[in-house]
């Protein structure tokens, strides 16, 4: 479910940014270091594994 999520904010955010038609820099460098951080997020769980709660798993 974490990696559909991060995908799709993936998407959004590319998207944002090749339909930017103004030059506002300051929304540009945001969009870009919000996707930078949703492909870290991709990165990171793929190497973990997924997380106990994410496969379905709770804590007695």
């Amino acid at each position: 479910m974490e990696q559909f999520v991060h995908q799709q904010n993936i998407a959004i955010f590319r998207r944002q940014l090749s339909a930017q038609t103004d030059n506002n820099e300051v929304r540009r460098e945001k969009l870009l270091k919000l996707l930078a951080a949703e492909e870290a997020k991709i990165i990171a769980s793929s190497q973990h594994g997924p997380s106990p709660l994410s496969a379905g798993v709770r804590p007695r």
